[in-house]
């Protein structure tokens, strides 16, 4: 069930990315690293990955400009 879901939510924001243009875009790319580093976090076998997968999504979250409340 969870990739449908993936592939259903993936499919939604391509179509809002045709209707609305780049914005949309930016925020897409940016919930994939999101998803990434959260996998990669989750993955983490060992104490050492985990710290890694924290520094690499905090230095995402500090680069990352910040997203408009609508």
């Amino acid at each position: 069930m969870g990739f449908l879901k993936e592939l259903w939510r993936e499919f939604v924001t391509a179509f809002q990315a045709g209707r609305q243009g780049g914005e949309v875009d930016r925020q897409y790319l940016e919930d994939q690293e999101m998803q990434k580093l959260a996998a990669a976090w989750g993955n983490a076998k060992t104490l050492a990955e985990r710290e890694a997968a924290g520094t690499e999504a905090i230095k995402f979250a500090l680069r990352s400009p910040p997203r408009e409340e609508k």
